[in-house]
């Protein structure tokens, strides 16, 4: 799993190693620093919205179930909630 630099750095070059097009991209401009997201249920819940739209409509998705469910997200409150509730 990708969570640091030096992880990071190892996913890279494996790539590189496999395609010269990525390669070639990570030689022009150098590789992407990481990511960081706080673990647990929250970062899943919004990596799922965010993969399945655009992130404007993943934002205002994300803020209609932080309205609705907490912030954090109440996921008693969450499992509860009704097909409706959900819509």
């Amino acid at each position: 799993m990708v969570r640091t630099a030096e992880s990071l750095g190892r996913s890279l070059s494996a790539l590189a190693e496999r395609e010269s097009a990525f390669a070639r991209v990570l030689d022009k401009h150098g590789p992407p620093k990481p990511r960081a997201s706080e673990p647990g249920v929250e970062t899943l819940l919004r990596t799922i919205v965010g993969q399945q739209v655009s992130v404007a409509a993943a934002r205002s998705m994300w803020n209609k179930l932080s309205a609705r469910f907490g912030q954090p997200v109440d996921l008693q409150k969450l499992l509860d909630a009704s097909d409706e509730e959900m819509r």
